[in-house]
């Protein structure tokens, strides 16, 4: 025991003695830029991008429903639709829901998926958006039947359309 408290006594003083030679460190040296940040914000539609071009490939888009499904995927996500969704899911406490379908691929006059998203009751259904999406550039338009405008993501939301 005695050489425990002995042994616990050297090592805590060789612990506090530095050593005579010490190694340097190189920082390396910075400039301060007065560059401003960089907005590193993305738009939605940028956002939506970079989350979804590797599942759609050039070798998927001949494979209609894989495509249809991310892109059914992507629209879910948008923040205002996602909101919309559990709005009415909360309010009609399970007994409506968003439907989502795809009306048309692609075609040799549209380069646009066409996706409706309806309000299903156990009664009736209600279109409550129509978009066009572009599995090629991931563009996607809303259209505005009130108005009879076809409106592109971005604009929508900066708008206050999107809620």
């Amino acid at each position: 025991m005695k050489y425990l408290l002995i042994a616990f006594t050297i090592l805590g003083i060789a612990s506090c003695v530095e050593p005579s030679k010490t190694q340097e460190t190189n920082i390396p040296k910075t400039e301060s830029s007065p560059k401003r940040p960089l907005d590193t914000t993305l738009s939605t539609t940028e956002s939506l991008k970079l989350t979804y071009k590797e599942r759609i490939s050039p070798a998927n888009t001949t494979n209609i429903s894989a495509v249809d499904s991310v892109l059914i995927e992507m629209i879910s996500i948008i923040p205002e639709i996602k909101a919309y969704s559990h709005k009415i899911d909360s309010t009609s406490k399970g007994k409506s829901k968003l439907v989502y379908k795809t009306v048309e691929a692609p075609s040799a006059d549209s380069p646009y998926y066409y996706i409706k998203v309806d309000e299903k009751t156990t009664t009736e259904q209600h279109t409550k958006f129509q978009f066009y999406v572009n599995p090629v550039n991931f563009s996607i338009k809303i259209y505005d039947p009130t108005e009879d405008i076809m409106m592109d993501l971005d604009y929508w939301q900066a708008n206050g359309n999107g809620f």
